[in-house]
């Protein structure tokens, strides 16, 4: 049973504003990293970029895959390009 007052997790809901592309593939990559799949997750976020290089958040998603590998570098390069955007 659920207490009155408690947050409980809830499915997110269709946003009423139509998504971006980039936003579209960005969610799908960001599923496929909770779920594990590094690699389909960096494709995703690459294919992000390709279709809106001003898709800041993709950019820095791929910063952070590249800093868990330990490609400090790399992930600077795309920290640095998102925050450029």
């Amino acid at each position: 049973m659920v207490q009155e007052g408690t947050v409980q997790p809830q499915a997110m809901m269709p946003s009423a504003v139509p998504q971006s592309q980039c936003e579209k593939t960005v969610n799908e990559g960001m599923n496929m990293f909770l779920q594990g799949d590094r690699g389909t997750a960096e494709r995703l976020f690459k294919q992000a970029i390709s279709s809106d290089e001003k898709c800041y958040q993709a950019a820095f998603n791929l910063g952070a895959l590249w800093e868990q590998r330990g490609d400090v570098a790399g992930a600077k390069k795309h920290y640095d390009w998102a925050l450029s955007i």
